[in-house]
């Protein structure tokens, strides 16, 4: 489903008296939060180019990686880090260290030392972005009812319907449960995240 149909099953549910705008806002408040609830392989992303390089969505960073030289890895580190460590960060040559920056509120990938002739792989999970027009989310399909569960369930949170908003929860999460055994039951346990069953998160 698009986002304007998402937006109509949200009003289907018994939110007709919302506006399109906060319809909107709920299905892309429940985008965010199932997206970023595990490393869904729907959001495993790369980019390749010269450090300082501009990788947009930036989320969490599996590799960097020097492809022109034999493709290994760098070390993750910080500005903070390595301005303390080596002082200069315009010191030339093979980068052994990458670092998370932003210029213009643009993420990028910089490295330690700087080369401008050689590539770097960035193997990342992105932050899938809001929806607008008739965009269609990143999942598949068959998980887009989830997002529309997800944003009822806000809803009637913010109705202070905090009853009925429980009362969805056992179907959440098995949806999610399924969702994770269909799509990460090949992936390392360590990519998952393991917190978002708390109440404080729903």
């Amino acid at each position: 489903m698009n986002f304007s149909e998402l937006k109509t099953e949200l009003s289907d549910r018994g939110f007709q008296h919302l506006s399109d705008t906060r319809l909107g806002r709920y299905v892309n408040r429940a985008v965010a939060r199932l997206d970023g609830m595990y490393r869904w392989p729907y959001r495993e992303d790369n980019g390749i180019g010269i450090a300082p390089l501009v990788v947009p969505a930036l989320g969490q960073v599996e590799a960097v990686t020097n492809q022109s030289q034999g493709d290994y890895p760098l070390s993750e580190s910080s500005y903070k880090d390595l301005t303390e460590w080596y002082g200069d960060l315009t010191t030339e040559g093979p980068p052994r260290y990458w670092y998370r920056a932003y210029v213009s509120g643009d993420p990028i990938v910089a490295t330690y030392p700087v080369s401008t002739t050689d590539i770097i792989g960035v193997q990342f999970w992105k932050i899938t972005e809001e929806l607008t027009g008739t965009n269609t989310p990143e999942a598949p399909d068959r998980y887009h009812m989830l997002y529309v569960d997800l944003a009822v369930q806000m809803a009637y949170r913010d109705m202070d319907a905090h009853a009925m908003a429980e009362a969805m929860r056992p179907e959440i999460n098995q949806q999610v449960l399924e969702m994770m055994d269909d799509l990460l039951q090949q992936q390392d346990p360590t990519f998952q995240r393991t917190t978002w069953y708390s109440s404080e998160d729903w």
